[in-house]
């Protein structure tokens, strides 16, 4: 069955037949727009708790959290960071306000597109985070692959601080003013580990072994 096949009938069956895309799209913005906050969504929390919420959050899990005060920082930030691994080409989402310049003055080599099997490092933006569990949520694009996060061993994220939100609510209403909702979402609280080989935690298993996140300030 294809997948127009498929959609006609979630249609058919929500009585969503003949009505056009645009007034489909409106119902479902008034019922997210009457829908009410869950606990702790009107609770007030200032720039700073938020990432400090974050960061704690998410580094029990084992990820390294690097301050930088500017975007134009990080390059040189990671390449003290990374040691011999600095030394790889390094798959590389898009950055505006980021020239290739930036990379190669810091001597990182660096490569657009999807991650592939060989590759060791990664380097891809957070369209937002979540405070009270230390989240990073991905929209995954051509520009920023899903592969970036999920195949080479060390996965390094740019995280603006300005993206922390407090809640998981937030953070979808952040992603939707930025545009249409992208295909895929992506939601990463650490790195990869597994506790299923042996009773043992064995990380890696499934993903990068190594998260660091870059908070610019």
């Amino acid at each position: 069955m294809s997948r127009d096949s498929i959609l006609a009938n979630v249609r058919a069956a929500c009585d969503a037949t003949g009505v056009d895309l645009a007034t489909r799209r409106e119902a479902v913005n008034r019922r997210l727009r009457a829908s009410k906050p869950s606990p702790g969504v009107d609770t007030p929390a200032d720039a700073q708790s938020l990432a400090e919420d974050f960061c704690r959050h998410i580094a029990r899990r084992g990820t390294e959290i690097v301050h930088v005060t500017h975007l134009e920082d990080v390059p040189q930030a990671l390449a003290r960071l990374l040691g011999e691994d600095r030394n790889t080409v390094m798959r590389c989402a898009h950055f505006e306000g980021l020239a290739p310049a930036a990379w190669s003055a810091a001597g990182l080599r660096i490569a657009d597109g999807r991650a592939v099997p060989d590759d060791r490092v990664s380097i891809s933006t957070a369209d937002a985070a979540i405070s009270e569990t230390g989240t990073l949520v991905f929209a995954f694009s051509a520009t920023n692959p899903a592969t970036l996060a999920y195949m080479p061993e060390t996965h390094v994220v740019v995280l603006e601080a300005s993206r922390i939100v407090k809640t998981m609510e937030a953070a979808f209403d952040r992603v939707r003013s930025a545009g249409p909702m992208p295909r895929t979402l992506g939601f990463i609280s650490g790195p990869s580990r597994t506790g299923d080989i042996g009773g043992r935690i064995v990380m890696g298993a499934h993903g990068p072994r190594r998260l660091i996140v870059m908070v610019v300030e």
